[in-house]
């Protein structure tokens, strides 16, 4: 890839949509995993559907109980989550966050080794739920919003004009915009299950 030019311009990569696959059943525990190069779609006990993006996992109970839907996740996914008003879904996130929704789509990012955990919401309404040192903080965003959150637990609030680039992966698109070349290298091996050898290790911040 050449670096940006002093104009703005975008960098995109273009792969199939994803096909659905199914999950693997353990006791009452479901668990699905996709590799790097792999990605997959799971339905949830209560019709939710979750598109996964590569080196992802998902567990979840074989039917849902309580007062909760409880999940657990690591990666990248696009959730459409079935409303109800009773039984909030709950994403436990491996970046130490929780995303609370009755009812909504959007996107969540939360790779352990990535720079940035980032939540978009797409429609409806979520509650990021961090806790840090005992401490509750709570994170509402609106649509066209992204809660970002870095690895030291900082959190902060994103607006988008277009914030389609940031699941545009779903759709087999992967748009790179000021990215620092090392990250989208990290981006490239998930997407295609390949490793990258930066020989040069001066150009890991050229942007693309």
């Amino acid at each position: 890839a050449k670096p940006c030019a002093p104009h703005r311009r975008r960098w995109v990569a273009r792969k199939s949509p994803v096909v659905p696959i199914e999950s693997l059943a353990s006791g009452d525990v479901n668990s699905l995993y996709t590799s790097k190069g792999v990605k997959g779609r799971v339905v949830l006990p209560d019709s939710s559907i979750v598109t996964l993006n590569s080196d992802s996992r998902i567990t979840y109970p074989a039917k849902f109980a309580g007062s909760t839907r409880e999940v657990d996740f690591t990666g990248e996914a696009y959730f459409q989550v079935r409303k109800d008003s009773l039984m909030p879904m709950v994403i436990h996130c491996d970046r130490n966050f929780d995303i609370k929704v009755f009812g909504t789509t959007f996107n969540v990012k939360s790779y352990k080794d990535d720079r940035d955990a980032v939540t978009t919401l797409v429609e409806g309404n979520v509650k990021v739920v961090q806790n840090l040192d005992g401490k509750e903080i709570i994170t509402n965003i609106k649509p066209n919003e992204s809660c970002v959150i870095s690895k030291d637990g900082v959190a902060k609030v994103e607006t988008y004009k277009d914030p389609k680039e940031k699941y545009a992966w779903k759709d087999g698109r992967l748009i790179f915009d000021s990215t620092p070349l090392e990250d989208a290298i990290v981006i490239l091996e998930r997407w295609h299950g390949v490793d990258f050898e930066l020989l040069d290790p001066s150009k890991k911040d050229m942007s693309i």
